[in-house]
């Protein structure tokens, strides 16, 4: 608590001396409105997002497109989508462009990192983020942050759709020796739910894919008794 507290106090001393840009501090004064614990799942808005980067290593690589649709009432609300590519000198080595085949030049009307922050901030709001390894993503956007805000971070409550599914298939009373031979990559959930994947390996795709995982994920858990956004939170 008192690190937490710490940090928290720094980054409003650093607010205050104008070291980040304002937008930031208008992301920060919105932390009063992160939804509590107790709420209805059909009250609260999610912001289903995913990252394309330059390759999976937290440390070299950086994000090159974003993009996030949000579910509310178990509605995907497509009209209010997000999606912006982040200019960088470079789009990742080989095996990273064959995967996202997203080239440099695709990058000729991308916008600046500070852009990119200032947008998804103010589409994200307090509201939660939810990803399929949501670890993965937070971190990557974190990143970016941090080049024009060092050491401020997100800090919405977020919802990993892969441990969502663990808590599903997983039986209520299983030993702690239970161990699941099931895979939870995006590709092997997507073939068990019978959901088909949009224009894969592309940040829109993959988030309005990973949205529809959600909706079905949280139908399920509704038909288990969960109700509130603390039993989405693993």
């Amino acid at each position: 608590m008192i690190k937490k507290w710490l940090k928290d106090r720094n980054i409003k001393k650093q607010m205050e001396a104008g070291v980040y840009p304002s937008f930031i501090a208008e992301y920060w004064n919105l932390k009063t409105d992160i939804p509590p614990l107790d709420k209805k799942i059909n009250e609260l808005r999610f912001v289903v997002l995913d990252t394309e980067t330059s390759g999976l290593d937290l440390k070299t690589d950086s994000i090159i497109s974003i993009a996030a649709v949000d579910v509310f009432n178990n509605s995907i609300r497509i009209h209010s989508s997000f999606e912006m590519m982040v200019a960088r000198q470079s789009t990742g080595n080989q095996q990273s462009i064959s995967i996202h085949e997203i080239m440099k030049s695709d990058l000729k009307n991308a916008h600046s990192v500070k852009e990119v922050c200032h947008d998804f901030l103010d589409y994200l709001k307090a509201d939660i983020i939810v990803a399929h390894h949501v670890g993965f993503d937070v971190g990557m956007i974190n990143k970016m942050l941090n080049t024009i805000a060092p050491q401020f971070n997100l800090y919405n409550r977020v919802v990993d759709t892969a441990q969502l599914v663990k808590k599903i298939e997983t039986p209520a009373l299983a030993s702690p020796y239970y161990s699941s031979h099931l895979s939870y990559d995006l590709d092997s959930i997507l073939d068990r739910y019978e959901i088909d994947a949009f224009d894969r390996h592309t940040a829109w795709g993959d988030a309005y894919t990973t949205a529809i995982l959600f909706m079905k994920c949280v139908k399920k858990l509704e038909l288990q008794g969960y109700r509130t956004l603390k039993d989405l939170l693993v």
